[in-house]
């Protein structure tokens, strides 16, 4: 952008010297009124020629061609067309940087992996996708892909469990679940569904078990998705509770989760009132940005 003027009259010059050396050329061989005419249909039909196929589908292509000669002409009038810049942004001042849309980034991606090998299709279509669902995913936040918490699986830490309760879960698919105190809200931490899947004593409680939860990030709302992938990189935990109260829960959690202090029974930590909204997984993250 800081170059921007001086790129725009180095190429646009040699290009109003071709066209204005047309006519004068044409006057030399005929009259006046028939080198107007020859010489605006010549222009026309150049303009018309040149935009069909640089806007094509080998627009990327004729653009790497020409990229080396563009870069002699702009090289060979550097001297004039830096002068020129200076006094256009002198009058004017810089020019503002442009910002492209998502949609005007999913084209340029479309553009960029066309292919007309059958065998490359298939990688393409998966680059094209992972790009574009990148893009998609810019500007979401949590709560447009958050699943209802009401209508999440959560196991209750003293509720016993049972044989048909732990195949279900495994039937559904679930790879880890939220594990509560009393209230459904009272999240505590997150418990792997593959530690439960050898289980062989059934009517027995996850607190008599001393099962090991993992702690689950605490977001609001509003969290970008583009910064939840980032925690989710960490390695951290892979599912993430969004609530609007971020500091009661994490505070709740954190309480239940302290290694550093002896761990205090769920019956001796105090009541806590607050409200999950929902659950986001990686996986919800993932299956947005490939558009599944």
């Amino acid at each position: 952008m800081e170059r921007s003027h001086q790129l725009i009259f180095s190429l646009l010059f040699p290009i109003s010297l071709f066209l204005i050396a047309i006519p004068l050329l044409l006057l030399q061989i005929i009259s006046t009124l028939y080198s107007l005419l020859i010489s605006s249909c010549i222009v026309l039909l150049i303009n018309i020629l040149s935009q069909a196929i640089c806007t094509g589908p080998k627009q990327l292509q004729i653009a790497a061609t020409l990229s080396f000669p563009a870069q002699l002409i702009i090289y060979i009038e550097y001297p004039i067309s830096l002068i020129v810049s200076k006094i256009v942004r002198l009058l004017f001042g810089a020019p503002r940087k442009s910002k492209y849309s998502s949609e005007d980034l999913k084209e340029m991606i479309e553009l960029l992996y066309q292919s007309d090998n059958k065998e490359e299709q298939k990688s393409t279509n998966l680059r094209k996708r992972l790009l574009s669902g990148a893009i998609s995913i810019k500007g979401l936040i949590a709560e447009k892909i958050m699943r209802n918490y009401d209508e999440v699986i959560a196991i209750n830490l003293d509720e016993p469990l049972t044989e048909s309760f732990i195949m279900d879960l495994r039937d559904k698919g679930y790879s880890r679940c939220p594990v509560y105190k009393e209230y459904k809200h009272q999240v505590i931490g997150v418990l792997l569904i593959k530690k439960l899947i050898g289980l062989s004593r059934f009517g027995i409680t996850l607190r008599k078990l001393n099962m090991k939860f993992r702690r689950p990030l605490v977001i609001s709302p509003n969290k970008s998705l583009i910064e939840l992938l980032v925690e989710f990189r960490k390695g951290r935990s892979h599912m993430a509770v969004v609530t609007d109260n971020v500091t009661e829960v994490q505070d709740y959690i954190d309480l239940h989760m302290n290694s550093n202090k002896p761990k205090p029974q769920p019956d001796d930590l105090p009541f806590k009132t607050f409200t999950i909204k929902g659950i986001v997984t990686l996986e919800d993250v993932i299956e947005r940005a490939l558009g599944v």
